[in-house]
């Protein structure tokens, strides 16, 4: 059984809050504050993980078995992806703020594409930990 940490259960509030704000999409006022709410708690998560458990030490040093050595990996390239995501989809989404709806396409399979990967993200951690 996975150890849950405080850490944990504000990944669920986060991932809660980014399917929240997916739902909320039409009401584009609504839908960005909810996702740049969730996407700064997210942020601010990544750093919190950081400095509490020295995750970037931890994902360099010794694993404890090969299969977890290859999820830890994937769960590492799922979070920078994750990360990465929400950068261009901040981009993106301001742009599309200001009235420039070629960008709305792009917003919204990348968008999609990022929530797949923080869901697997989410998953992925319960598994590592």
């Amino acid at each position: 059984m996975a150890r849950l940490t405080i850490f944990h259960f504000a990944s669920i509030l986060v991932w809660v809050l980014l399917v929240a704000g997916y739902f909320k999409r039409s009401k584009s006022v609504t839908h960005a504050k909810m996702m740049a709410t969730a996407i700064t708690f997210d942020l601010a998560l990544v750093i919190a993980i950081e400095i509490h458990a020295h995750a970037i030490k931890t994902a360099v040093g010794p694993v404890r078995g090969e299969s977890i050595a290859m999820l830890l990996g994937f769960h590492i390239l799922v979070s920078i992806s994750v990360v990465c995501g929400y950068f261009v989809l901040l981009g993106l989404g301001f742009q599309l703020l200001r009235g420039r709806t070629k960008w709305r396409t792009a917003h919204r399979r990348l968008g999609i594409t990022v929530l797949v990967l923080r869901t697997v993200n989410l998953v992925t951690s319960f598994v590592i930990s």
